[in-house]
């Protein structure tokens, strides 16, 4: 059963990985401890604070670069 789930895993990891890219399909590792502090929050009732959403607002922000949702200005070339 180990080695049908794990092949299983492996099949949609790297057909995501084909069809996103390497910057999109690991981005999901980043967005895992912040749905689990949600989830943990909603169904724990652990206490969110200030500094933990400071830290869920930076790491959506910068996946949220680092998969191109949000553009950055970039600098005109000067000749």
């Amino acid at each position: 059963m180990a080695v049908l789930s794990t092949s299983l895993a492996f099949l949609i990891f790297f057909r995501l990985l084909a069809s996103a890219g390497a910057t999109a399909t690991t981005s999901v590792t980043f967005l895992v401890p912040v749905s689990a502090l949600l989830w943990g929050n909603l169904l724990l009732d652990e206490v969110i604070d200030a500094r933990i959403l400071t830290g869920m607002g930076i790491t959506l922000l910068g996946t949220a670069i680092a998969t191109r949702l949000i553009r950055l200005p970039t600098r005109q070339k000067v000749a």
